[in-house]
């Protein structure tokens, strides 16, 4: 795999590989797509969290010191399947309080339903068993219930503004491409065929009738599973383009291992939604267990690097902020553990906000991926390499109107189990070069 190259920075044991000279030159007055911003969900575990023994830690490293601007949340409401629909509102709530202290301002919220409320489902339960024909919107004699599915997202919204979380994105079904063996879902077609209900129809009738809410979100979708075989574009030629915000998916189904795999569909999605922003709203690698060569954390620095460049992203949303095991933050019930992952994400999303924009950063060398944001004042300006390649790069940098000496370098070197992770060089760094080893990132803050 692309991902396990060796070389002599990489802290493997290889032979030594002599390094390779490269450049990066930033240009400002080159512009791509605005961020909206990096996030994670919460969707499953927000007790855990809630009342984790130690969480008066975990709310600054989750939040401040990874610089999250989205928190996923799952929609719970009327929830019929769960004993502790209550409870898990509460959390949500005071993880979201929580989130705003750590950060010194309220997170984006997203609200993504896994399924409407069992009365609303073919089969009268949330939960799915692999069968597309009950894992769908239930039907009467006038046909499917389109209209008590709009109402039900009104209630919903409405629902979580009294409890003072205000959503500013709503994806009506989460991967509604796909029918899960066991846990919630709800299948659409792109448009009404088969059997099956339209989600082309739905967005139209939810977004109809949010519009009576005092301060409605703005909608993204249609947040199929994957990219691949042009899985969005199925839907978004059906669906009216004017009742979306964003074009939302994410990147399952695909070779992980190999993150430059993604490159052909996610140039065929950009072309196909034309400047539409596009949210990549859930995707984890896997966890490497059953391979130790596995990084994990460096596979998802790539892919996130490649979406940004290549399907011009406005928001990457890592699936589990905390999880069992796993996740950005892997948690146990009296500790935590901070993965590689976690580290992968904050090389993007801590000196980042929403609103900045992408400059043209060129590098010389395919090896090392090169990313750029400017802030809307352009006082900050934030550069992001990434090295891809089986020998360690001698990065030299032009950066405009910023040269000089950044405020902040941060370097992490993937390596499984033994990563430097978030190594401060500003008091070593050589003005104008920055040595990026194999499997290395480096992020740069120039204000």
């Amino acid at each position: 795999m692309g991902g396990a190259s060796t070389g002599g920075g990489s802290g493997s044991g290889g032979a030594a590989v002599d390094p390779v000279s490269s450049e990066v030159t930033v240009d400002t007055s080159v512009t791509y797509q605005t961020l909206e911003g990096f996030g994670a969900a919460i969707a499953w575990y927000q007790q855990s969290l809630a009342n984790h023994p130690q969480e008066a830690e975990l709310y600054p490293i989750l939040f401040e010191e990874l610089g999250l601007d989205i928190l996923r949340l799952r929609n719970r409401f009327q929830r019929t399947e769960e004993g502790e629909v209550e409870s898990g509102i509460t959390a949500e709530i005071e993880i979201v309080e929580a989130a705003t202290e750590s950060l010194g301002h309220r997170p984006r919220v997203l609200i993504s339903s896994w399924s409407p409320p069992g009365p609303l489902k073919a089969s009268g339960v949330e939960r799915c068993t692999d069968d597309a024909a009950t894992c769908t919107l239930a039907s009467d004699t006038d046909g499917f219930v389109y209209d008590e599915f709009g109402q039900y997202w009104l209630d919903s919204l409405q629902f979580y503004a009294d409890a003072g979380i205000t959503v500013d994105y709503a994806s009506i079904q989460n991967e509604p491409d796909y029918v899960p063996p066991d846990w919630e879902g709800c299948f659409f077609s792109p448009t009404e065929t088969g059997g099956y209900p339209g989600y082309d129809r739905a967005l139209e009738v939810v977004a109809e009738r949010i519009t009576e809410l005092d301060t409605p979100p703005v909608l993204i979708g249609p947040e199929t599973a994957r990219i691949h075989e042009q899985k969005v574009q199925a839907y978004y030629q059906y669906l009216d383009p004017a009742l979306l915000f964003g074009v939302a998916h994410h990147l399952y189904g695909g070779d992980w291992q190999n993150p430059d795999s993604y490159l052909g569909p996610m140039l065929e999605l950009r072309a196909a939604v034309g400047e539409m922003p596009i949210f990549q709203t859930e995707y984890a690698t896997g966890d490497g267990t059953a391979d130790p060569l596995l990084y994990g954390g460096f596979e998802i620095a790539w892919l996130m690097m490649n979406s940004l460049l290549d399907e011009s992203a406005a928001s990457f949303i890592y699936w589990e902020l905390i999880w069992p095991g796993r996740g950005l933050v892997a948690i146990s019930q009296d500790g935590y553990t901070v993965r590689d992952q976690y580290y992968a994400t904050r090389h993007f999303s801590r000196y980042t906000e929403p609103g900045d924009v992408r400059v043209e950063a060129d590098s010389s060398t395919v090896a090392l991926r090169s990313v750029a944001f400017l802030s809307p004042g352009e006082d900050r300006l934030t550069l992001v390499l990434l090295n891809v390649g089986a020998a360690p790069q001698n990065v030299a940098l032009d950066v405009g109107a910023f040269a000089g000496a950044p405020s902040a370098v941060f370097r992490t070197v993937f390596n499984p189990g033994e990563s430097t992770r978030w190594e401060s060089l500003a008091d070593s760094y050589d003005p104008g070069e920055v040595q990026v080893p194999v499997h290395g990132m480096v992020t740069l803050v120039y204000d």
